[in-house]
């Protein structure tokens, strides 16, 4: 029987891998997409999906009703707060951002979200030489 035990789980270990996917977006027309959320800036979310190989596909936010995903993700909302958490959706349209600090999720409609995970800015660095000279003289030259 024991050999039976390892067998079924040795054939089941690849379907536990792909079961659950990552995160789920649900649309204003009732789809959903499955995959990974990489950002959404300037309108357009960029999701590499489980069926898709290539570069991102790429949705309109104002598409999105809804995300679900149990991994945090950093929001920026349209009056500049940025929450980072995990965002079951709620109602649609709304999601509740779970943090850290906090007990019970935040709601935050999905129209108030400006950025998804947005790209880090690098600092701004400025290199370069300044040169500097004088010379103060006194007396018959």
């Amino acid at each position: 029987m024991s050999v039976w035990w390892v067998f079924v789980c040795l054939c089941l270990m690849p379907v536990w891998g792909v079961a659950e996917p990552l995160e789920k977006i649900m649309l204003k027309d009732g789809s959903r997409i499955y995959g990974e959320i990489l950002e959404m800036t300037g309108s357009m979310i960029k999701v590499k999906t489980l069926f898709h190989d290539g570069d991102p596909i790429k949705i309109q936010w104002s598409e999105v009703v809804g995300i679900n995903s149990k991994d945090p993700m950093a929001f920026v909302l349209s009056n500049g707060i940025i929450l980072k958490g995990a965002p079951p959706m709620q109602d649609s349209g709304a999601l509740g951002i779970k943090t850290d600090l906090l007990t019970e999720p935040i709601p935050v409609q999905v129209d108030s979200v400006i950025a998804v995970n947005p790209p880090v800015k690098k600092a701004l660095v400025y290199t370069g030489n300044l040169n500097f000279g004088a010379s103060v003289t006194k007396g018959n030259t």
